[in-house]
């Protein structure tokens, strides 16, 4: 199974792994009006397709960085910290990279390197936006103290 299908399919199973029940238990999602629930459900898809995106493209970074932008603009938007912002990123990678997961068992995917890859860009990836974010994160907080 090709990469691609593979995250296809992912991103049809993450749906399910990030529905409301899930999401309802974590202490940043609490925080959130319906408005802003609603965003950030539909920033898994953001996330899924950049990943796409960065495997079709064998390592172009730049979606990461945008992704990581958005996430932090909108935490700081709807009131989360930076940890919330993270907490929230890590939620929803952690429901992609869970599903990916699925998929290759499913698929009875046996070769050893071909988790290592996938797991490998996979983290790769999310690294990236996590840096953006907190760098984004950080610029915001450092010009709201300039205005100070």
């Amino acid at each position: 199974m090709e990469p691609e299908n593979i995250l296809q399919t992912a991103m049809k199973n993450v749906r399910v792994q990030i529905g409301e029940a899930n999401l309802a238990s974590e202490s940043w999602y609490k925080k959130l009006d319906e408005n802003a629930r609603k965003q950030y459900r539909e920033s898994a898809r953001s996330l899924s397709q950049g990943l796409m995106a960065y495997i079709a493209s064998r390592g172009d970074e730049s979606d990461a960085h945008a992704i990581g932008f958005d996430y932090a603009s909108r935490a700081r938007r709807y009131g989360l910290s930076e940890v919330d912002a993270t907490r929230a990123l890590l939620f929803f990678r952690n429901a992609l990279i869970e599903s990916v997961m699925k998929v290759y068992r499913e698929a009875n995917v046996l070769s050893g390197n071909a988790w290592e890859e996938m797991l490998h860009k996979m983290h790769t990836f999310t690294d990236h936006i996590l840096i953006s974010l907190l760098e984004t994160y950080n610029k915001f907080e450092n010009a709201n103290h300039e205005q100070d």
